[in-house]
């Protein structure tokens, strides 16, 4: 039975955690995105603004949003100037606190990703059962190698850090 991902975002809970696992796991980054620009929209902060850059957006990204591509660095550089802002452009200038933090600064990607048609946030839902656990969701029912080595060998040493330390603590346990 798939899954409004959108309605879920909004919701919380259970359900969009294991959601969220099951994303990390297939690299289907977009809902997670969502979902934590969501978050940034309601707590703005230069650091979150800045992690969000560097792990979906940058060129160089671990879990770049490949199916926006060409909404992002280098094609569009509109994001990276925003997020240049946010970030002190050499010793002694304005640290990041003291940097107005647009708070809708990923709404125009966010508003591009729901309006593509098969939505990327809303796709993942359709292949996800509430019913069974996060990796049983996958093809196969368990992660293949190149999803354990994202998991083990990016997502959790690297990029899932980043993203809390920059103060998105609801994904501590995601994957």
């Amino acid at each position: 039975m798939p899954i409004d991902a959108e309605r879920e975002i909004e919701r919380g809970g259970k359900v969009l955690l294991d959601f969220l696992t099951y994303c990390v796991m297939a690299f289907r980054m977009e809902p997670l995105f969502a979902f934590l620009a969501r978050d940034f929209r309601l707590h703005p902060t230069p650091a979150g603004g800045a992690a969000l850059y560097d792990v979906f957006l940058a060129p160089e990204a671990g879990a770049r949003l490949h199916a926006m591509a060409p909404h992002l660095p280098p094609r569009d550089l509109r994001l990276d100037r925003e997020v240049r802002r946010l970030r002190p452009p050499s010793p002694g200038a304005l640290p990041p606190s003291e940097v107005p933090t647009p708070r809708h600064l990923f709404d125009g990607l966010l508003e591009r990703m729901r309006e593509r048609a098969p939505s990327p946030i809303l796709l993942p839902g359709q292949d996800f059962d509430p019913s069974l656990t996060p990796e049983a969701n996958l093809p196969g029912g368990r992660m293949n190698p190149g999803q354990r080595a994202f998991v083990e060998g990016v997502w959790q040493p690297g990029l899932r850090p980043r993203l809390v330390a920059a103060g998105f603590w609801k994904i501590r346990n995601v994957a």
